[in-house]
Order: structure tokens, then C-alpha cells, then sequence
């Protein structure tokens, strides 16, 4: 079983809120859709070694306002604050591969 209580402001700036301290647990939440398109290199120098390299941009489109334990809504919140941007990744993986 699990209680729930959730009190809060009906409206408040972000700034209010990442300035307090609170004493009890807050929750902030927005809803966002992700998309990451990537592109990737895979080589097999031996039967038994791959290399992968791989470069991808993360596009982030988030609603309108950020939520407070799910009782206050938040303005004045930082536009720059979002998972997107520029990822890059390399690996070597060992095991069965075919190099054909």
C-alpha cells in the first residue's frame, strides 16, 4: 500500500524554487518527446575484433511548463535546460564476427 500527499502553491518562478531548501522531497517533472537519429561505422579487422564509431544528435521538444509535485506549476524556467545536443561514441568488441 502505498500514501501520497502532495501540497504546494497553485503557481510559483523557478527561481523560487531551486533558491529554497526545501525539507521535504520535490518532484519536478515535465513531458517531453526524445529523438536521437545516429548514424554508425561498424569494421571487422578480424573474426575476432570489431570496431564501431557512431555520431548522433539528440533533439529534445518539451512542453510548456514544469510541474512541482505535481501541484505547482513553475515559470520563468531555463530554456537551456534539456537532454539535447551532439553525442559521439567509439567501441572495440571481441568475439565471432564475419568479415566478408
Amino acid at each position: 500500500m502505498i500514501f501520497e500527499r502532495y501540497d504546494g502553491k497553485s503557481s510559483d518562478t523557478w527561481s523560487g524554487v531551486v533558491n529554497n531548501t526545501p525539507r521535504t522531497m520535490s518532484r519536478l517533472e515535465i513531458s517531453h518527446l526524445f529523438v536521437q537519429p545516429t548514424v554508425q561505422f561498424e569494421y571487422a579487422l578480424t573474426t575476432f575484433t570489431m570496431i564501431r564509431a557512431n555520431v548522433g544528435y539528440a533533439m529534445t521538444f518539451q512542453g510548456d511548463s514544469w510541474m512541482l509535485n505535481r501541484t505547482t506549476q513553475l515559470s520563468g524556467s531555463p530554456k537551456e535546460l534539456n537532454s539535447g545536443g551532439l553525442t559521439a561514441g567509439f567501441g572495440v568488441f571481441f568475439g565471432l564476427f564475419r568479415n566478408e
